[in-house]
C-alpha cells in the first residue's frame, strides 16, 4: 500500500515537472490576437495588470506579475513601440513611472478577459466533471506544500549562494 503511493507521488512529480514546462512554453509563445500584432503572453499579462484607468506603477506591475524591474521594463517598452501602453513620471513622485494602457491597449484589454473567460469557463467545467469538492480541495493543498518548498529550497540555494561570495 505505501509502496503504491510512493510510486503514484512519483509519477505525480514527473506531471508536474511536465505541466511546469508546457507553462513555461505556453508563457513564452506568441499569439495572434489581432490581425496585425503577435503579443507574447507576458506582454498579454502586462496589458492585464495595468489594466484600464488611472495606470499602474512600474513597481506595482512587477510585484503582481512576479518579476524583476528589470523584466517589467523590457516589456513596457516592447508594448509602447507596439502601440499598447505609454509610460510616464509620476507627477506627486518622480522616481516613479507610471503605465498606461493606449487606446490599443484597452481593446487588447476587453479582448483578452474575454478570452480568459471562455478559456476559464472550459478550465472549470473540466474540472466540475472530473474532481469532487473534497479532491480539488487536496489538489490544492498540495500545491500550496509544492510551492512552500520549491520556494524554501530557492531561498537555501540563494542564500548558500550568497555566503560562498
Amino acid at each position: 500500500m505505501k509502496e503504491q503511493r510512493i510510486k503514484l507521488i512519483g509519477k505525480l512529480l514527473h506531471q508536474q515537472g511536465n505541466t511546469a514546462r508546457a507553462f513555461v512554453q505556453y508563457m513564452d509563445s506568441d499569439r495572434e490576437y489581432t490581425a496585425d500584432d503577435k503579443l507574447y503572453m507576458r506582454e498579454a499579462h502586462f496589458v492585464i495588470a495595468i489594466g484600464p484607468g488611472e495606470g499602474r506603477t512600474m513597481s506595482e506591475i512587477a510585484r503582481e506579475m512576479n518579476v524583476t524591474q528589470g523584466a517589467v521594463s523590457q516589456i513596457a517598452s516592447r508594448l509602447e513601440k507596439k502601440g499598447y501602453v505609454c509610460r510616464r513620471k509620476n507627477e506627486e513622485n518622480k522616481r516613479q513611472i507610471i503605465a498606461f494602457l493606449t487606446e490599443k491597449g484597452e481593446q487588447f484589454y476587453t479582448e483578452h478577459q474575454r478570452y480568459d473567460e471562455s478559456m476559464h469557463r472550459q478550465m472549470d467545467e473540466i474540472a466540475l466533471n472530473r474532481f469532487n469538492e473534497e479532491e480539488l480541495q487536496c489538489i490544492f493543498e498540495y500545491e500550496q506544500i509544492m510551492e512552500m518548498l520549491l520556494k524554501e529550497e530557492a531561498l537555501t540555494r540563494h542564500l548558500t549562494e550568497k555566503s560562498k561570495n
